[in-house]
């Protein structure tokens, strides 16, 4: 049997996610397990430690050769499922794993953002710009999908029909408006900022998930409705916080991402009234 060393980042949690669902499955021991910042000289001599940050790196001991990425996963796999990497293998099922692979590994850091230690290995990928922006955007498609279906529960207390694609218009307004914000600010981590607020509208979208599925069965009261959003927006602007501090941003980032949606409800206020 072949032998490996997987080389992940000890502050992913999708990566010790897959990392713990390969012990499971027998894939790999925990001995054959080593985090990237605490990789030891044999190995780091041996491994791309550049390449290793953007993609998981797999040493295979027997072979001496090491895969990165999606390939990496998929010789994992196949040596224990071998119909998985044949047709991981596959030209066009191959491109869509490359890129669902670089979009998640390369956003990964605004996902789940940590702050590094010194003593520690910095494990962040490259900022791959198109990534970066295929995750901008689809976090606002996907949130506006949410925000659509969510806010005629709001309106229909006042009464009102919702334009179907004003939640997509505010969505992209909110990122030209907080875009414009932080190039006075710190204009180098524009789109490590606009990734991390991305992902706390994800989290607000994600968040108001179940009230849409208990809506589907019971008649909720419209307090309870603006109750909850209000909760959620509570909870997405402590996540704002947080994620501000993580990047060493100045709480203006935070007064300004508030404004955004004081000024939004003052304009639907006198669009309706």
């Amino acid at each position: 049997m072949e032998t490996y060393r997987l080389l992940v980042d000890e502050n992913c949690p999708m990566c010790c996610l897959y990392e713990k669902a390969f012990c499971a499955h027998g894939l790999l021991s925990r001995e054959n397990q080593t985090s990237y910042q605490s990789c030891p000289p044999s190995l780091s001599n041996t491994v791309d430690m550049d390449r290793a940050r953007n993609e998981i790196a797999l040493y295979s001991v027997n072979k001496n050769e090491t895969s990165y990425g999606i390939n990496a996963l998929l010789r994992l796999l196949g040596s224990k499922y071998s119909w998985i990497e044949r047709l991981g293998k596959l030209p066009v099922i191959h491109q869509f794993l490359l890129l669902l692979y670089g979009f998640i590994s390369y956003n990964r850091k605004v996902i789940y953002p940590v702050k590094i230690k010194a003593d520690k290995k910095d494990c962040r990928p490259d900022l791959h710009r198109g990534f970066r922006w295929a995750y901008i955007i689809s976090v606002a498609l996907s949130t506006g999908f949410i925000l659509n279906h969510f806010t005629p529960n709001l309106f229909a207390y006042f009464k009102i029909s919702p334009n179907p694609i004003l939640e997509y218009l505010i969505c992209f307004a909110q990122i030209a408006w907080q875009l414009a914000v932080i190039q006075f600010i710190k204009k180098e981590v524009t789109l490590e900022y606009l990734g991390n607020m991305s992902t706390v509208s994800l989290l607000g979208g994600f968040a108001l998930l179940p009230y849409l599925f208990i809506g589907q069965v019971y008649t909720i009261s419209p307090i309870l409705c603006f109750t909850y959003f209000f909760a959620v927006v509570c909870f997405m602007l402590l996540e704002h916080l947080r994620r501000c501090t993580i990047l060493n941003l100045p709480i203006i980032l935070t007064l300004s991402w508030i404004t955004f949606r004081c000024v939004v409800l003052l304009l639907l206020f006198i669009q309706y009234s």
